[in-house]
């Protein structure tokens, strides 16, 4: 039986890591931590928060501005 990865030319990419960057990817972009959470299934927002949304460099570039702005600042 061919798996979802599979079907798509990703053979060589397991689902896990499709979910992972799933999730990763939804965070980075905006969407908020609880409903990354429950769109996996995850059974609480804090698995989602340690295993699948490590800070990314863009990520943390990103918080770094909201500081800066938040401060008063010119982000670099």
């Amino acid at each position: 039986m061919q798996n979802a990865s599979d079907a798509v030319g990703l053979d060589r990419v397991g689902p896990y890591s499709l979910r992972h960057t799933a999730v990763t990817l939804m965070l980075e972009g905006g969407v908020k931590i609880k409903a990354g959470s429950a769109l996996p299934g995850h059974s609480s927002i804090a698995i989602t928060g340690d295993v699948y949304a490590p800070a990314t460099d863009g990520t943390a570039r990103a918080a770094i501005a909201t500081l800066s702005t938040a401060l008063g600042e010119r982000p670099a």
